[in-house]
């Protein structure tokens, strides 16, 4: 997603410093190297609904920062929430995934989980990311998708007693420097393309 971004304001601006480009593509190096594991086959048809979600993803963050939205971020958070979840559930219907569901079957550590993805994921994740585009430059933003398998690594060593391997150690500590070096050459930069009357945050 983030390389997206990139890519979309090398074409219709701001265009980005090198450095924070360079930050781009290590954070994708850094990823590769987090999930180059060994493989039977390729889903092509997964991969590409993957490619072209993060292109949507990327295309819509950063309409949002040109765009009208409303004044109350929560609201516009919760339309696109409202309008998701329906759209999800008519491809529920359509698949006939819903005529298979077994309420019965779900379990209690399922609803924790759905709970979590919810309430953490959701709610909470989702509010903060709508309230970056308003405050931020989308670049910065967008570094969100680097953080998240590192720290679904972390969690899963917390929670699950997963192992770290050293390819994951590097991977983690290539994509953090990236973060790193965007963060430090975007945050000072003016934010252009954000609404009328809106502002960057300060640096802290």
């Amino acid at each position: 997603m983030p390389l997206w971004v990139l890519v979309l304001r090398l074409v219709v601006g701001p265009r980005p410093s090198a450095l924070a480009a360079v930050g781009v593509l290590g954070g994708v190096a850094g990823l590769a190297l987090l999930f180059s594991v060994p493989t039977k086959g390729w889903h092509l048809g997964g991969m590409l609904l993957l490619v072209v979600s993060t292109m949507v993803w990327a295309l819509g963050s950063t309409l949002s920062q040109r765009l009208h939205m409303p004044a109350d971020h929560l609201v516009g958070t919760g339309w696109q929430m409202l309008v998701g979840g329906v759209a999800v559930a008519v491809a529920s219907v359509v698949s006939g995934e819903l005529g298979r569901f077994d309420l019965a079957g779900v379990t209690g550590r399922s609803w924790l989980a759905w709970t979590y993805l919810m309430l953490v994921c959701t709610v909470v994740g989702f509010s903060v990311y709508t309230w970056l585009l308003r405050n931020a430059p989308i670049q910065l933003a967008s570094t969100y998708a680097y953080v998240n398998p590192v720290v679904a690594v972390l969690l899963g060593m917390m929670v699950l007693d997963e192992s770290l391997s050293g390819r994951q150690v590097l991977a983690g500590a290539v994509v953090l420097a990236s973060v790193a070096l965007v963060i430090a050459r975007e945050r000072p930069r003016q934010a252009d393309g954000l609404p009328p009357g809106k502002t960057p945050v300060a640096p802290a």
